[in-house]
């Protein structure tokens, strides 16, 4: 007979999921007596397994709650920084599609249920964005300006007026 703590522990790494070959080398127990306690505690078991899963649903809910938060302040700070430019700086572009990519991944935590989303994210932080190649542009002359086409930010991003005088 074993002592009931021992029984206890098993049904606590049972209802986390760890095989009865497993359980048996933790707690020196034989496979044929977890057999039988695991057929005897089969409500205890599925009972904590649920509570068990309940916990971890409230942790990848918290989680993506943050996640959104994080990415809706960058989102944020974006929008600010883009407001702040004008269009003759070259790293506007690759702001542009930052702020593209930041608007994705929010509407693709918004949209997808928690734990899909989550599966999907990386916890790491991006890596730095490349800069994008410069080419020199020869610059136009008063006459050429007044008649280009201010350049179109990408689908998504917010209309910028002309910063062409």
């Amino acid at each position: 007979m074993y002592p009931t703590e021992t029984k206890t522990k098993f049904i606590e790494l049972r209802a986390q999921g760890l095989s009865l070959a497993r359980i048996s080398s933790k707690l020196g127990v034989c496979k044929r007596t977890l057999v039988d306690w695991h057929r005897d505690c089969q409500p205890e078991i599925s009972s904590l397994r649920a509570v068990e899963l309940e916990a971890l649903h409230e942790r990848l809910l918290a989680s993506h709650e943050t996640e959104v938060t994080r990415l809706a302040g960058l989102q944020k700070k974006l929008e600010t920084e883009l407001a702040r430019r004008t269009l003759e700086f070259t790293s506007t572009e690759r702001l542009f599609q930052l702020d593209a990519l930041v608007r994705r991944q929010l509407r693709d935590l918004c949209a997808a249920p928690s734990g899909e989303a989550l599966a999907k994210a990386d916890p790491r932080p991006p890596a730095s964005p490349t800069p994008p190649v410069q080419t020199p542009q020869p610059k136009a002359s008063p006459e050429t300006r007044a008649t280009q086409a201010p350049p179109v930010p990408p689908s998504g991003a917010a209309p910028v007026e002309n910063p062409i005088p």
